[in-house]
């Protein structure tokens, strides 16, 4: 949680979330195909009105994404 809490209080969009995600994670952006799937991902929770408040549950949805990309073969593997 405190990394979904962190991108939710210091970013205003989801997109902006997920970029801040990608640059931590991966040290670079999504690309559009990831963009997508993380917004399509958030879109699922309904997490994509950015004028919600922050709640719990906006919290666990982050945190949710942040898991999937932590547990992505790209961030456990080195090529």
């Amino acid at each position: 949680g405190a990394l979904a809490k962190r991108l939710v209080d210091e970013y205003n969009s989801a997109a902006e979330r997920v970029q801040h995600l990608f640059l931590l994670a991966y040290a670079r952006s999504a690309n559009n195909q990831e963009l997508l799937s993380s917004m399509d991902y958030l879109f699922r929770f309904g997490e994509l009105d950015d004028k919600d408040t922050l709640s719990e549950r906006k919290i666990e949805q982050w945190a949710s994404l942040c898991q999937a990309v932590f547990g992505s073969n790209e961030f456990l593997f080195l090529n």
